[in-house]
């Protein structure tokens, strides 16, 4: 009984971490997207020479628009995340085998992450200049570091959907 009760209370702590956790990532999220449409609208403010918004961003019009764009697609990323958080929590709730939902959160968290990294890789090399070549190194390591943790992703995906297979064959024979 002393089992029970300390499982259900740990639960309870879990979710409302869970919980939290989602609502923090959504702000942060929103705040992202937000960010990313003032920069967007202040290039475009200064590709038309007036001056409705001024967030304080340095840069010509190609660099804000790059900076929105980033913005906006890594706030819509970590929303992603925050609703991967969310399904966990729910899909606990239903009949769902652990390892399949520990799978899934793997994988869209990692995804999530990949994205992100690529987007930052994406702005630094359009941010660059040739005066800056010593930035180079580091983001073509940042790239390579993406490019491995896509494939480890795609490894991973295929060795656990062909492991599910395999199971569905056990169980069906």
């Amino acid at each position: 009984m002393k089992e029970h009760r300390f499982i259900s209370s740990f639960n309870g702590i879990l979710n409302s971490t869970l919980s939290l956790v989602s609502v923090i990532l959504f702000l942060i999220s929103i705040s992202l997207i937000i960010f990313g449409i003032a920069l967007l609208v202040e290039g475009w403010d200064r590709l038309i020479g007036s001056d409705v918004i001024n967030v304080g961003w340095e840069g010509t019009f190609p660099t804000l628009l790059i900076e929105s764009l980033g913005s906006i697609a890594i706030g819509i990323a970590v929303l992603d995340l925050t609703k991967s958080i969310l399904n966990a929590e729910i899909a606990e709730q239903t009949i769902m085998d652990v390892q399949e939902r520990a799978r899934n959160f793997l994988t869209r968290f990692l995804a999530v992450v990949i994205f992100a990294l690529s987007m930052e890789v994406f702005i630094k090399v359009a941010q660059a200049d040739i005066m800056m070549a010593g930035i180079f190194g580091d983001v073509a390591m940042l790239g390579i570091a993406v490019a491995a943790m896509l494939i480890g992703l795609a490894v991973y995906v295929r060795l656990s959907a062909s492991g599910e297979k395999r199971k569905l064959r056990l169980t069906n024979s």
